[in-house]
């Protein structure tokens, strides 16, 4: 087993960028077992907004009410000391946090793992750690999972997104694992 190898990696390069798209063939092809995005210092233009996470499968980004996610977050804010739970079903995407600070006072760190992309007759579950401060400047962590329920054919493509406003500051490297 060779470890994690690093595949590609986007930086944030100003304030104009909403969403990215990892689609290099090679990455989706069935080289690698297990993907990980790696987030680093990850930041919004944009206060109280969250993470998201759409795949590629047949050719297209699905945008359709086929994701689930759970996530559940913890943190400093006494309201959320004993663990908050987001759910969502019918959804268009994967919600990978909550109530993001904007700028650098408020970066993310986490990582988001897809077993087995290249599959046909499954769906590529994900499932994610996260840490960072909200939109009030409380520190909080999130673990979550979900799925895209409408589709079994191989991925082909992730994209990162804000909910709302641009990316500000920081990195995603896509990693592999082979088998």
């Amino acid at each position: 087993e060779d470890g994690w190898i690093p595949l590609e990696t986007y930086t944030v390069s100003g304030t104009s960028t909403s969403e990215y798209d990892f689609e290099t063939a090679g990455d989706f092809d069935g080289t690698y077992h297990r993907l990980m995005l790696s987030i680093n210092d990850l930041s919004l233009t944009a206060g109280g907004e969250n993470l998201q996470l759409q795949v590629k499968m047949g050719g297209s980004y699905k945008t359709d009410q086929q994701y689930v996610f759970h996530v559940i977050s913890g943190g400093s804010d006494s309201s959320d000391v004993n663990g908050y739970v987001h759910s969502g079903t019918g959804s268009s995407e994967l919600k990978i946090n909550h109530s993001m600070e904007e700028d650098a006072a408020g970066t993310q760190q986490g990582f988001i793992f897809c077993d087995n992309p290249a599959a046909t007759g499954d769906r590529p579950c994900f499932h994610w750690e996260s840490a960072g401060h909200d939109n009030s400047l409380n520190n909080n962590h999130f673990i979550g999972t979900g799925v895209y329920q409408g589709a079994t054919t191989a991925l082909q493509g992730i994209k990162i997104k804000c909910s709302s406003g641009n990316f500000d500051s920081g990195t995603i490297t896509l990693y592999g694992l082979k088998k």
